[in-house]
């Protein structure tokens, strides 16, 4: 029977697997050099060694990669990405050159908001990187995910790489993931043609060059358009409608230059304020729509003459 790690040992293993990782550059190895650098670790007596003694010998090598070397990827791409500036950033990634066009200072974090040459939108906070992202979208997929299951505590988080596009965990809890390279096109075509499939020319996803899957929980301090989803959805009827409302006006005004990229949530959130009722017809949620649609001018209007 394993004995539980103590919280000494486990600090231990910990610190000498990253200090071993720095030393050997896990970072920069690819594939094949990082597995021979698995393979010394769980043969080193200070750490595989070490794990032994408080779990079974099949397990040391998935504990080593699951619980302390994917947090050392996690903790070493957060500090590279964090040392950088907004522009360093989108420019690696996106290889496109920008301009922060405005700065959200947070309790906790700043959030830069950037401009690309290309006329993309780019938000970026202590090293997360999101492309034009006011998170409303996700609040949204939230509203669409309560209806479609009838699910009640729904959690939303970050997945930087944009790999994996949906999972499913089954019962025996087990966890089913549809991966692809990062273009919506093939989720979206397998949505048409399922249940079949179709060749495409779509790239395909190098596991090698994929490198670690993150995910990060969503600062609703900077993005709390998830919270108003949320709202509106706890409300429903015409609340829904005025919620889509509002934030077209308010992000074509913020498009525009006219709106600070914070005031698009306090236009939204505004709108919500009001009573918008039930929506039992098309008539009725048009109706909604062209009167939040309104308000919603009038009150950015109220924001530009500040």
């Amino acid at each position: 029977m394993a004995n539980r790690l103590p919280k000494q040992a486990r600090a231990k293993v910990i610190e000498l697997v990253y200090k071993k990782a720095d030393e050997y550059a896990y970072m920069e190895c690819d594939r094949v050099k990082n597995g021979q650098f698995m393979d010394m670790l769980v043969e080193d007596p200070d750490v595989g060694g070490l794990l032994r003694q408080y779990m079974p010998k099949e397990r040391v090598r998935t504990y080593i990669k699951d619980t302390i070397l994917n947090r050392y990827t996690k903790e070493a791409t957060s500090r590279t990405l964090s040392s950088k500036t907004p522009e360093q950033i989108i420019k690696e990634e996106y290889g496109e050159s920008s301009s922060v066009i405005q700065k959200v200072k947070g309790s906790a974090y700043d959030c830069h908001v950037l401009r690309s040459e290309a006329g993309n939108i780019f938000i970026v906070s202590e090293g997360t990187l999101l492309k034009w992202e006011t998170a409303l979208r996700k609040g949204l997929e939230i509203i669409e995910a309560a209806y479609l299951f009838e699910a009640g505590d729904i959690e939303v988080v970050v997945h930087p790489e944009c790999v994996i596009h949906s999972m499913v965990r089954t019962r025996d809890g087990a966890v089913m993931a549809q991966m692809s390279f990062p273009d919506m096109r093939l989720p979206i075509l397998y949505a048409l043609t399922y249940p079949g499939r179709i060749v495409t020319d779509i790239k395909r996803l190098d596991f090698e060059k994929a490198g670690s899957l993150t995910f990060r929980p969503l600062k609703e301090e900077l993005f709390p358009a998830t919270r108003l989803a949320r709202q509106a959805y706890a409300v429903g009827g015409g609340a829904l409608t005025a919620l889509l409302a509002a934030d077209e006006v308010a992000v074509k005004e913020f498009l525009k230059g006219k709106l600070a990229f914070t005031a698009i949530a306090e236009i939204v959130e505004e709108i919500l304020s009001f009573d918008w009722g039930k929506t039992d017809s098309i008539e009725e949620i048009e109706e909604v729509y062209k009167k939040a649609c309104s308000r919603a001018e009038q009150l950015t209007g109220a924001y530009n003459d500040r």
